[in-house]
């Protein structure tokens, strides 16, 4: 933020542009949401510390805002001179430039040593240097390194450089040496640890060849022969299928919703809808019309299921308006690209030129605006 202590004013200020405390330009303005007048941000902090009322004596408590963005711009237009220019900084500029001015300003001054008590420019310092008596040391103008001031007659840039490059070879060299002490443990460790891992390999194909041994040896032996003699009219033993039902898929893929109210399988039994189950749900042959629909309904009893055609969502298809909802009852929002596939017709979203299609990311469902607008045809889904 800009301090008042950072510039000197180098025009006349208009009185819109004062602070209504101080009387001088505002500096970071700031206003009373009531009145509406101007003052600093530091003013204003310091008027509310001692008492709570704006200047004005509004009857509103004393809030204040940000100043308008053009009374900000118009401010900060203002011409000025930086705080160096007792030091010749003569450069004209606006309070928008301030900041970045002082960062890199040439008169910026600097001090000698604590001891000393010489202040000036920088382009000064190495002259003030070399006649200071509590400076041992000055910077060669030529090679930019630190010289005794006592040796600075007698002092040679030449070998001063190459004793500066000598010296990082030697740093260079050690770090070297370091580095690849450190690679060479890596690499040790790494061996060993590759010989744990090949031992460990070699182990487990041990084991299972031994595992596999022991399966062939079971496979060989044969169940004893039954006894030669013909029993008449015995009946051949009945073959029991000893393979597991398969778990369905809706119980290992995604989740399901709450119990439907309204929507039964052909066993009376209440559907539930599936939330969330991937491209699973468009793999399905619907119970009922047997096509190969997308199914969302599913019977938990009889592992059916079902297609939004046959077991049309209730919530979706009430009103005259678009359905806002899903069949789980959250609100739905317009999917502005067209990577999706509608759960009740099965189209890709590329494939068709509608732009209004409605999702659901909880249910990761989807539905056309073709299939939004037979809703609204046939409220008795008749057609859906």
């Amino acid at each position: 933020m800009i301090s008042r202590l950072d510039f000197i004013i180098a025009q006349e200020v208009k009185d819109e542009y004062l602070c209504n405390i101080c009387y001088q330009l505002a500096i970071n303005p700031v206003e009373c949401q009531k009145c509406e007048t101007l003052f600093c941000n530091s003013c204003s902090l310091d008027w509310k510390a001692k008492q709570n009322m704006c200047p004005n004596k509004c009857q509103e408590p004393y809030q204040l805002k940000q100043a308008h963005r053009m009374i900000r711009s118009e401010i900060l237009k203002v011409k000025c001179y930086c705080k160096f220019s007792k030091f010749g900084c003569q450069e004209q500029l606006i309070l928008d430039q301030l900041q970045q001015h002082l960062s890199q300003c040439k008169f910026i001054p600097v001090k000698c040593c604590q001891q000393c008590e010489w202040e000036g420019q920088a382009d000064e310092l190495n002259d003030h240097q070399e006649k200071c008596d509590f400076i041992t040391h000055i910077i060669c103008k030529q090679c930019k390194q630190k010289v005794l001031k006592q040796q600075k007659d007698i002092h040679n840039c030449f070998e001063t450089l190459i004793n500066l490059v000598t010296t990082l070879q030697l740093d260079i060299n050690e770090v070297k040496q370091s580095s690849q002490i450190k690679i060479n443990e890596l690499e040790k460790k790494l061996e060993e640890q590759s010989h744990i891992y090949n031992s460990i390999i070699k182990q487990s194909q041990i084991v299972l060849e031994s595992q596999q041994q022991q399966i062939n040896n079971l496979s060989v032996i044969k169940p004893q022969e039954s006894s030669q003699s013909i029993i008449i009219n015995q009946k051949p033993p009945i073959k029991q299928n000893l393979q597991p039902k398969p778990i369905p898929i809706f119980r290992t893929c995604g989740k399901l919703g709450e119990v439907s109210k309204d929507k039964i399988c052909r066993q009376k039994h209440l559907l539930r809808f599936w939330v969330t189950p991937g491209i699973e749900a468009s793999k399905q042959t619907c119970s009922n019309c047997q096509k190969n629909q997308i199914c969302r309904y599913v019977c938990e009893t009889c592992s059916d299921y079902y297609c939004l055609i046959c077991a049309p969502p209730e919530n979706m298809c009430k009103g005259k308006s678009y359905p806002s909802f899903c069949p789980s009852g959250h609100k739905m929002e317009t999917r502005k690209t067209t990577a999706y596939v509608c759960d009740v017709c099965g189209q890709h979203g590329s494939e068709m030129s509608y732009s209004k299609t409605l999702c659901c990311k909880d249910c990761d469902f989807d539905i056309c605006q073709n299939c939004q607008e037979q809703m609204i045809k046939n409220r008795d889904c008749v057609i859906f």
